[in-house]
């Protein structure tokens, strides 16, 4: 932290955060002409940012992110060795630059301000881009298709804007992506996500999606955390589903879901959430669930549920703490077997009113 400077005096790096620094960012810093790192996170500073900034020819980070800064951002942006520019957390304006002649860029953090307009299709064109965060806005329109060309894309944040649509058919080349978040996203479900191999995280939620989860979304080995809740997804859940051997949470609550549970999803060794509620799904529950060692919360409620509880589900005592089977076609008796269960779940959550026991 601090400036620090070349050998021959020149200011290549000013780094001051959480420092409480208040007023506008001065101009004078634009003529820092070998500066590389100007990072000055969390403060309170206000005002524009200096237009010159971004025509720094040795500038790679510029990270003001958590202040109070307004304005808007030029038009174009030109900046041959901006790797990261991170502003997200303040209250910038207007609309997204539309022309980015920033090759290097790796980073483009712009979440949690204002900005309005639609999504740019020239962000398309930085090929080198890593992350694009610009969730939290007010951003309009559809989800650009030119930006199934950023093929080193690893993350992607665009959720809480105004932005809504089907997915482009281009994006099937988004094949480096590891965390995705969006709402509002509509059509059916795009078999081509299953080549979207490397996801760890997929949260797509709250909007239309359409159609059956495809037979890819088993392809997705590596994910750890899939939501697809409040969607209109319709048909089975894939009986392939225990391939997702790595996933901890799986959210596909209050969706059009129909079908019975698949018994392979008792291999989900690592599934810690469970959430299927608010579908309709019939038939009873598969004795085989109770090889989920490491599930914690396992709610189905509000679905169509026939059957009684399997005894294996003894196994889920000291593991599970939330259980809600409510609002199902459930009937009894249920075992004696299973006191062991519910004298622990008792405990804690134990959701099973509204079923004809």
């Amino acid at each position: 932290a601090g400036v620090y400077c070349s050998s021959d005096g020149r200011v290549l790096g000013v780094e001051l955060v959480y420092n409480n620094m208040q007023g506008p960012l001065p101009s004078e810093l634009g003529h820092l002409e070998k500066l590389q790192h100007l990072v000055f996170y969390s403060n309170m500073l206000t005002g524009e940012i200096p237009a010159a900034l971004f025509s720094l020819p040795d500038l790679l980070e510029l990270d003001l992110n958590n202040n109070q800064l307004s304005g808007s951002l030029p038009r174009e942006i030109r900046s041959q060795a901006l790797q990261h520019l991170v502003l997200y957390t303040n209250t910038i304006t207007g609309r997204l630059p539309t022309t980015w002649e920033t090759p290097s860029l790796l980073t483009l953090e712009l979440a949690s301000n204002a900005f309005t307009g639609s999504a740019p299709a020239g962000i398309g064109t930085l090929s080198k881009l890593q992350a694009l965060v610009i969730s939290r806005n007010n951003l309009t329109g559809e989800f650009p298709s030119e930006w199934g060309s950023l093929r080193q894309l690893t993350q992607l944040w665009l959720f809480n804007n105004a932005l809504k649509g089907p997915l482009p058919a281009s994006w099937e080349g988004l094949t480096s992506l590891q965390n995705v978040e969006m709402d509002s996203v509509t059509g059916p479900f795009p078999e081509y996500i299953g080549s979207w191999i490397d996801l760890t995280l997929f949260i797509m939620v709250r909007g239309a999606l359409t159609g059956p989860i495809p037979l890819t979304i088993c392809h997705l080995t590596k994910i750890q955390t899939l939501w697809i809740f409040q969607n209109s997804l319709s048909g089975p859940i894939p009986s392939c589903i225990g391939n997702l051997q790595s996933v901890q949470q799986l959210e596909l609550s209050d969706n059009h879901l129909n079908g019975t549970i698949p018994a392979d999803a008792g291999r989900m060794a690592q599934l810690q959430m469970f959430y299927l509620s608010r579908n309709m799904l019939t038939g009873e529950l598969p004795a085989q669930l109770s090889n989920l060692d490491n599930l914690q919360i396992m709610d189905f409620s509000s679905n169509q549920l026939t059957g009684t509880i399997p005894t294996s589900f003894n196994a889920f005592k000291d593991k599970v703490v939330d259980f809600a089977l409510c609002f199902n076609k459930l009937s009894g008796p249920i075992s004696a077997e299973l006191k062991p269960f519910f004298e622990f779940i008792g405990h804690y959550t134990c959701l099973l009113y509204n079923n004809p026991w």
